[in-house]
């Protein structure tokens, strides 16, 4: 809810309102969820009528523990924590629901991957534009560009970053939750891999085109 298009690193080097406000920690996160609670405090809005007060605290307590959760500065101590609780063999049914409703807000914000590519390709274009556009921000205001190696958003380009966005943060979250919960996962594994195969053709494909060109031209 009312993100701007750059991410927390983005804003809190440039000394935004709103990473003051939340001590450049989690700062989208946080204002995502006080955002949604500034939405349903309206009678007409509010989700939580007709329930105690104290059904309310533990309820809003487990909202905003789930918005946290999807920090990616969160995201490597998440993998951490299902990878250890699959190679301990943990019954899922002993997981505690907080974690549970965490790895889930985790996946939803990093679901591009396994939906199908038709679903996916068109979110993975819109959020390569975008760090695209703050590579070229960070430049203007000479500040550390946060991917430099995000040129632009040409097919071999979206192939590149998917590829290592899957590779490097999606695949080993998915699998290790996949692993504990495989009767919900098994399906959007499969798509997951499929994508893989997808991007991989199309890096390999869109390669050799520029390499041809590149040898017609010399």
């Amino acid at each position: 809810i009312d993100h701007p298009g750059v991410n927390n690193v983005y804003l809190s080097r440039t000394g935004s309102f709103i990473a003051r406000v939340y001590s450049e920690i989690a700062v989208l996160e946080s204002h995502h969820a006080a955002m949604l609670f500034e939405i349903i405090k309206y009678k007409r809005r509010d989700i939580f009528q007709g329930v105690s007060r104290e059904v309310k605290a533990e309820h809003k307590k487990g909202i905003i523990e789930a918005i946290l959760a999807t920090d990616m500065a969160k995201h490597f101590d998440l993998v951490k924590q299902a990878e250890g609780m699959l190679a301990s063999k943990t019954d899922p049914a002993t997981i505690p629901k907080s974690t549970i409703r965490q790895w889930l807000m985790h996946a939803a914000d990093i679901s591009n991957p396994i939906l199908p590519f038709h679903l996916y390709r068109p979110w993975a274009l819109r959020i390569v534009k975008e760090f695209v556009t703050q590579n070229k921000m960070e430049a203007q205001r000479g500040l550390p560009i946060s991917m430099p190696n995000l040129k632009g958003h040409d097919d071999l380009s979206l192939a590149e970053a998917q590829l290592g966005f899957i590779g490097f943060i999606c695949a080993p979250f998915f699998k290790a939750v996949g692993g504990l919960f495989p009767a919900e996962w098994n399906g959007r594994l499969e798509d997951l891999n499929k994508n893989i195969a997808t991007w991989t053709e199309i890096k390999e494909k869109e390669k050799k085109k520029a390499q041809e060109e590149g040898g017609q031209q010399g």
